[in-house]
């Protein structure tokens, strides 16, 4: 592979490659002057313009010495950024000597290798020249040269991340206690960029380097976070008291390079028909989540009706009041009036006593489940104690 293959054009999004891709293995090219290259482009590749702008008139002897041309013609890197980006990664793939850098006021520049996304050097507000010495770091993870070699190159790419721009993390997930009952969290974590290095390391090589993706990784990474806090506690606690998940999560993002401003949680609590009532008034005053929330309850009733329909297909009784079978009593007995049906504890739906997953929400419905025989709480079968009411099964 070529010195300069991944090199490219920040203003085209064009690489050398493309332009001198064959002229790399054809030697009886050179020497060639600037006519005889930019002919050659026109003919061959069907692209001069990067050639005809940055490249000097004079005879060149080989290939690398019409790249290294063209490289010292590149402009100065830099970020023109839009108030809602958080992270640009420019189209380079590699850097090489000579190259400026260049960072504005609350902007950092990581370079990262290409090499396993490892972080490397952090770059402040300034102009940077690129070079083996300016970058140690990037120097070691990056191929070996012969001494003397005039095109080092680095094998990593600048990755520019705002410091200043606040942001929100949306939580949204669900999670199991100690004693597996179902818990729900909803709210939001306000926060930004404090130490950028360890934020692109740990997230933004994780989001395929775009503010979306970041976002994405962001809300998986806390949802992670909750669920290892909320296996190791049980509801009531979680319930009664949010610093459990709130110090939690402000550790784990800390780690990450973040700088938390606001955790608000909107609901703490066990999952179902409460939390998608607590979810709703949460998004309510957008009207985009209203127009989502309106949609997911009109997908909903679309999946009962679906129920019903397929109930009454199959000569079985409309559902009836929900109640639990006691224990030893067949559920076959049952008059029609109080058929049983199944609570989803996921999202709250309905669905026929039977079903292996709910019909609204996909959730897989545990095999066996304990009744309590006193509260009616519905708890897994390896559970000896109602996580409820603390009355032991037989």
């Amino acid at each position: 592979m070529p010195w300069w293959d991944g090199i490219k054009f920040e203003s085209s999004g064009s690489g050398i490659r493309d332009v001198l891709s064959e002229l790399y293995s054809d030697s009886g090219f050179f020497p060639a002057s600037k006519v005889k290259i930019l002919q050659y482009a026109k003919d061959f590749e069907g692209n001069s313009s990067p050639l005809e702008a940055g490249l000097p008139d004079q005879t060149y002897g080989n290939v690398s010495e019409v790249a290294a041309a063209l490289v010292r013609s590149i402009p100065s890197v830099s970020w023109s950024k839009l108030p809602a980006d958080l992270v640009w990664r420019p189209s380079l793939e590699l850097v090489f000597p000579g190259l400026k850098i260049t960072v504005h006021n609350d902007q950092r520049c990581v370079l990262m290798s290409t090499k396993g996304n490892k972080a490397c050097e952090e770059l402040g507000p300034g102009t940077f020249v690129v070079s083996r010495e300016n970058f140690p770091l990037l120097t070691r993870e990056s191929r070996k040269t012969l001494p003397g070699f005039p095109f080092a190159v680095l094998d990593g790419f600048p990755l520019f991340i705002s410091t200043s721009m606040e942001f929100d993390i949306e939580l949204r997930m669900m999670g199991k206690s100690k004693t597996l009952r179902r818990v729900m969290v909803t709210g939001t974590v306000r926060t930004r960029v404090s130490r950028a290095s360890a934020f692109a390391e740990k997230i933004v090589s994780g989001g395929n380097y775009s503010t979306q993706g970041v976002l994405n990784t962001l809300q998986k990474y806390s949802s992670v976070t909750l669920e290892r806090v909320m296996i190791s506690h049980e509801l009531d606690e979680l319930t009664s008291d949010h610093t459990i998940l709130e110090k939690a999560l402000s550790s784990e993002l800390a780690n990450a390079g973040m700088e938390i401003i606001k955790i608000s949680f909107s609901y703490v609590g066990e999952a179902g028909a409460a939390a998608m009532s607590a979810y709703s008034r949460n998004r309510i005053g957008d009207p985009e989540r209203a127009n989502q929330m309106r949609q997911m309850v009109e997908s909903m009733a679309a999946s009962q009706l679906d129920i019903m329909k397929k109930m009454q297909k199959t000569g079985l009784p409309e559902a009836g009041p929900i109640t639990a079978s006691p224990p030893g009593k067949s559920q076959q007995s049952e008059p029609s009036a109080n058929y049983k049906i199944v609570i989803c504890s996921a999202c709250g739906s309905s669905n026929p006593v039977g079903s292996k997953f709910c019909g609204n929400c996909g959730t897989r419905f545990q095999p066996t489940v304990k009744i309590c025989a006193k509260c009616g709480q519905q708890s897994d079968s390896t559970i000896k104690f109602c996580g409820n009411c603390g009355t032991k099964f037989d």
